[in-house]
């Protein structure tokens, strides 16, 4: 048996794995990244309509859905910006959006706000469960 052979053909597999392993991890933390953004850009877009006639407590509540996934309104900005003419990321970002807003959407309507919460988080997160 040729072992000079063998060790070539192992070497490719092996080079051909890891590039394979990299690939799918680097897809997997890009994955993560963007529904973490779909969720704080979903969260941002609820607690808008909800404070639409209070600016104020709008920010305040933006910014705490923000904190939740480690965002700020800087580094929403310089998310977008790090998608900009990335068109199929861009897709994978609103699909992961789009998403999240409607689940949002179909809470609220079986869960109505309808009083003033002191806590701006608990508007966005659901009840926890007893």
């Amino acid at each position: 048996m040729n072992y000079k052979k063998l060790a070539v053909y192992l070497l490719i597999v092996l080079v051909i794995f890891g590039i394979w392993y990299k690939n799918t991890r680097d897809t997997k933390r890009r994955l993560h990244e963007y529904a973490r953004f779909a969720n704080a850009y979903a969260g941002a877009a609820v607690v808008a309509e909800l404070y639409r006639n209070e600016p104020d407590r709008f920010l305040r509540a933006r910014d705490s859905v923000y904190k939740i996934y480690d965002f700020t309104a800087a580094s929403i900005d310089q998310f977008q910006q790090s998608l900009k003419n990335r068109e199929e990321d861009w897709s994978l970002v609103w699909d992961a959006v789009r998403l999240k807003t409607d689940s949002l959407a179909k809470y609220y309507v079986a869960h109505p706000v309808t009083h003033p919460i002191p806590d701006s988080l608990s508007i966005i997160l659901p009840p926890a469960k007893k």
